[in-house]
């Protein structure tokens, strides 16, 4: 503290100066959490994402995969993996992968139903269905179908003719960081 205070010009100043580092060495450290993630309870906490981020996440993904866009299937997986790949470098190390895997099931799901209601008319959707090497009947029964393109996305029709490794063929990102 010597040395400070040959530097400085006058005493007072050497005062203040010496209040200064001092206090700031007296002070408690507060250590700052992330609001984005959260912890699992029990022993050995793990890791997760907060409730409101995967909530603006959810958000975001029906933002950018309305069905009145109007835009490619192409186009679409196009904007939601860059938008994946961003959140997964963020929320890529969350220790609780399940949740993760939860979210690629719902947005896959999503495209699903944006891809059955690009089909329109029952002919359309089945053609459609058949051309995907869905077999007549289930074609049939699924196009024919009064339920809407929520509950038809999850439809053994549907996950056959668009399966997963399909919607990774097109370029859609995953949420859980590859290993």
């Amino acid at each position: 503290m010597k040395d400070a205070k040959r530097q400085l010009a006058s005493s007072s100043s050497s005062k203040t100066r010496n209040w200064c580092v001092f206090s700031f060495f007296r002070t408690p450290i507060l250590i700052e959490f992330n609001e984005n993630m959260h912890f699992t309870p029990g022993l050995t906490p793990k890791r997760r994402v907060a409730p409101k981020a995967l909530g603006r996440l959810k958000q975001r993904v029906r933002e950018l995969a309305r069905c009145v866009r109007g835009v490619s299937l192409n186009e679409l997986i196009k904007e939601l993996s860059r938008y994946i790949d961003g959140w997964r470098g963020y929320f890529g190390h969350c220790e609780t992968p399940g949740v993760l895997g939860e979210v690629d099931k719902w947005i896959r799901r999503r495209i699903r139903a944006i891809v059955w209601r690009q089909w329109k008319r029952g002919r359309t959707r089945f053609k459609a269905l058949r051309r995907l090497g869905i077999g007549k009947d289930l074609a049939a029964q699924t196009a024919g179908s009064s339920h809407g393109p929520w509950r038809i996305s999850m439809s053994p029709a549907l996950s056959m003719a668009l399966p997963n490794a399909s919607l990774a063929k097109l370029g859609l990102a995953s949420c859980c960081p590859a290993k």
